[in-house]
């Protein structure tokens, strides 16, 4: 790590603009801390970082000039500096976590007063208990147990204009001063080899329709659809039961 914060020091003094920072596999449990000359930059718009499922330590103070932050396999660790991070980031406008593992996160909070694009895609994260023996580092497909995902996203943004979520889903969402979105994008994955009753995942999907319902142009997959489907029929079930109950009262 010490020869890449000389090349970070140098890329900085050099007023740099863009910069990707891709890290190799490694076998350690490694927690990398962005230096702090590259977060005080103030040439920095923006950054890329591709750390094939290394721990990734935020400090509470955000970038003060980043328009566009981009993480890839990335693990986030501690949810309050996650949540400030992105509170002090004042220039952000586009934010996208790539397959990014939350599992040590209850909440993610993404509370931004300038962000207008989100993307939240980790479809190239498989749920899966047991390593399999030809399990490949250099893969981009990072193995998460039942646990991978944070429990609850919650989204305060009040210039999005542009959501995406796809892959596996949290288990709750909070969406507030959303007002501005006008495009959501959302393709959940088929959640039926995780422990999560069509019931609740129905529940789930509804609380995020919810959160999105104003938007002018929404794209939807086979299994958000089926998951609002299932949840409707189990409505439909139960009020028709309490007639039952009724009648025969």
């Amino acid at each position: 790590m010490s020869t890449v914060r000389r090349w970070i020091r140098a890329a900085v003094s050099r007023k740099v603009k863009v910069l990707d920072l891709n890290f190799g596999p490694s076998s350690e449990d490694e927690v990398i801390e962005l230096p702090k000359c590259l977060i005080t930059c103030d040439s920095l718009e923006s950054l890329r970082l591709f750390l094939l499922g290394r721990m990734l330590s935020l400090s509470n103070a955000g970038f003060s000039t980043l328009k566009v932050l981009e993480m890839n396999l990335v693990e986030l660790i501690d949810e309050d500096s996650v949540k400030s991070f992105f509170e002090n980031c004042p220039l952000l406008e586009e934010l996208n976590l790539f397959d990014c593992l939350l599992n040590k996160l209850v909440t993610l909070c993404i509370s931004s007063e300038s962000l207008r694009i989100l993307r939240i895609d980790n479809r190239n994260l498989d749920y899966t208990e047991d390593t399999p023996d030809d399990y490949d580092l250099e893969s981009n497909m990072i193995l998460y147990n039942n646990e991978g995902l944070c429990n609850s996203l919650e989204v305060c943004c009040p210039e999005l204009v542009y959501f995406q979520y796809g892959g596996h889903i949290a288990y709750n969402f909070d969406f507030e001063n959303m007002g501005s979105l006008k495009v959501a994008v959302i393709h959940p994955e088929d959640m039926s080899q995780v422990d999560l009753s069509f019931e609740s995942m129905g529940d789930t999907i509804c609380e995020l329709f919810a959160g999105i319902s104003n938007v002018e142009a929404l794209s939807i997959n086979l299994y958000f659809v089926q998951a609002l489907k299932d949840r409707l029929e189990d409505r439909v079930r139960h009020v028709a039961d309490e007639i039952d109950g009724f009648w025969q009262f």
